[in-house]
């Protein structure tokens, strides 16, 4: 995931590093270009937009709820909202990248094969965990 940092000089321009950046943040946190769009009163083709590098400006009305979602003021809330845990969050986010690096090194074969091994483990893992803190909180 990333962390959080200022983006206080965001002044309402997209250069390439604040299109990732709002990619990137919106994929660790779980949510579609919908969602993130409902929750920040942006119409979702806009954000679309702005992280492709098509329109490269927003209007000053946004720029504070762009910044707080960059900074990760927001992140708590929206997955609490739209109900996204970590295993939506692996799916939105750490798959795709994991893929790209795994591209580099591996045959397709192999590496959907490892991708398949390495999601069911994780699935079990979460889960387990899961559990864990549901018991945890029927005993209170």
């Amino acid at each position: 995931m990333l962390e959080p940092k200022s983006h206080k000089s965001f002044n309402g321009t997209f250069d390439l590093s604040i299109r990732q950046e709002l990619r990137e943040r919106r994929r660790s946190v779980g949510v579609s270009l919908e969602q993130l769009g409902e929750y920040l009163k942006i119409h979702w083709s806009t954000i679309r937009k702005w992280e492709a590098g098509i329109t490269t400006t927003c209007h000053p009305r946004h720029v504070a709820r762009i910044i707080s979602f960059l900074d990760g003021e927001f992140d708590e809330d929206i997955r609490k909202k739209y109900d996204l845990n970590i295993v939506t969050m692996w799916n939105h986010s750490s798959h795709a990248h994991l893929l790209n690096e795994l591209s580099l090194t591996f045959t397709s074969g192999l590496k959907n094969l490892l991708i398949r091994e390495l999601e069911k483990t994780f699935v079990e893992i979460i889960t387990r965990y899961l559990d864990q803190i549901q018991q945890y909180d029927d005993k209170k």
